[in-house]
């Protein structure tokens, strides 16, 4: 080879380690994104397998429930029962909201028909949620009533204000995480539980008042003014709750916005510096030609004035 014809070889020598390069990097990104993917979704079905079994007991003990007594001793007994199988059940709303969550994520990687799929599975999963949430909301105020119609109109409203007191204590262990989306989200799903738990009670709240605005219609009703004032306390501590749940909830929409757009930026200022280490990683040394150099030199230039443009950011 002559002495002229080196630098072109060279050139061209360079220009392949550069290609091989650009194939090595591809290859790289394609296997990280295929074990994201396999991550995703193993811990998808990781959680559709829990639910599905925590669905399949929930329904068939509610499935075994007998009636509603008509003994002040059997109600009482079945709404401890009923709170206890409450306690069980709301965690996993959690859950499902975190199943919904991961299938919008799995929707990005996988194909059209394959989203198709795996929604339908998990739009089962909702109905099913949605109809045990609601045989137990139907339950609790069955029991409610018939608390009431046994002459236990006391005892019904010391079960709203323990109620309160304990969706009270929940809603404040819910924090609020500045800029963190995924614990953000955790949170906001923990606060839905309340908030439609919360929703599901006003009935209760309403009936309690009918009661117990007809008790103090009635004339020979021995201690009038406590039972006036235990339900203006109820209904103090009732407003005070919503009152809570939807600053909450409005403080949580706020920063949860906030921290996914601040994640959607930051993942264009990595996508962005990726891009440009490349470039600059794959930079070949100054060529012997005065072309080439040249050449070098303005695409240098244009990933230099790049950087300086998005320096503020």
């Amino acid at each position: 080879v002559g002495d002229s014809d080196k630098p072109e070889i060279k050139k061209h020598i360079e220009d392949l380690d550069v290609v091989w390069g650009n194939i090595t990097a591809l290859y790289a990104q394609r296997e990280n994104n295929l074990i994201q993917a396999m991550e995703k979704a193993m811990q998808f079905h990781e959680t559709l397998d829990g639910l599905l079994q925590f669905l399949d007991e929930a329904e068939e003990y509610v499935n075994n429930l007998k009636p509603i007594g008509s003994e002040i001793s059997i109600v009482k007994q079945q709404i401890e029962d009923h709170k206890s199988f409450k306690d069980r059940v709301d965690p996993h709303g959690v859950e499902i909201e975190a199943l919904n969550r991961q299938l919008n994520e799995l929707s990005e990687i996988t194909s059209v028909d394959q989203t198709a799929l795996i929604r339908n599975g998990v739009n089962g999963i909702n109905k099913r949620w949605d109809a045990l949430k609601q045989t137990m909301n139907d339950r609790q105020k069955q029991l409610e009533n018939a608390l009431l119609q046994l002459g236990q109109f006391e005892h019904a409203l010391n079960e709203l204000l323990v109620w309160i007191k304990k969706t009270q204590g929940t809603f404040d262990q819910i924090k609020i995480i500045p800029g963190d989306a995924k614990l953000l989200e955790i949170e906001m799903a923990k606060l839905k539980i309340l908030v439609n738990d919360a929703q599901a009670h006003q009935h209760s709240i309403d009936t309690i008042n009918d009661a117990g605005r007809k008790l103090l219609e009635n004339d020979g009703l021995i201690d009038a003014s406590s039972t006036r004032e235990k339900l203006d306390n109820l209904n103090k501590q009732w407003q005070t709750l919503q009152r809570n749940l939807n600053d909450k909830e409005r403080e949580l929409d706020d920063e949860l916005v906030e921290a996914q757009n601040f994640a959607t930026e930051m993942q264009d200022i990595l996508s962005w510096l990726s891009d440009v280490d490349s470039v600059v990683g794959s930079t070949k040394p100054v060529g012997g030609l005065p072309e080439t150099a040249t050449e070098q030199l303005e695409k240098f230039m244009e990933v230099y004035n790049e950087i300086e443009a998005n320096r503020a950011i």
